[in-house]
């Protein structure tokens, strides 16, 4: 239910659908147009690209962790705790941004997905 509701406010905050659309008629809208598979355009996006951001995050947190002397459960204070998630965050950021940018780009695209789709937004917007 997530992300059909995730397409139907991208595309009422980017103004792709009229402003005097609800999220009802959106809705009604996107199913009428593109049919239902139209509700999960650029889903494929934040399923591949949080597989990879939560292995970079933990990943992360642990190095950062094991750097701050952090070995046991025990012996690793809420302030360590702090600097390695603050450490670890900006390098999720990698990841989240374009993945996000990528993700919404798909969801205001109101032509059927193809496989070109990917390709759209560097070639409208650069590199």
């Amino acid at each position: 239910i997530g992300f059909p509701l995730d397409l139907v406010k991208t595309r009422l905050q980017t103004n792709a659908a009229s402003s005097s659309s609800t999220l009802t008629s959106t809705f009604k809208h996107i199913v009428k147009l593109e049919g239902v598979g139209g509700l999960y355009k650029g889903v494929a996006t934040p399923l591949l690209s949080l597989t990879i951001l939560n292995t970079l995050n933990f990943t992360s947190f642990n190095y950062f962790k094991k750097r701050l002397g952090g070995e046991g459960e025990t012996a690793f204070g809420l302030s360590a705790c702090f600097v390695s998630g603050a450490l670890a965050g900006p390098l999720a950021s990698v990841i989240s941004t374009p993945e996000h940018m990528l993700k919404t780009q798909m969801q205001i695209e109101t032509l059927a997905l193809s496989l070109f789709t990917l390709e759209a937004p560097w070639t409208r917007h650069g590199t």
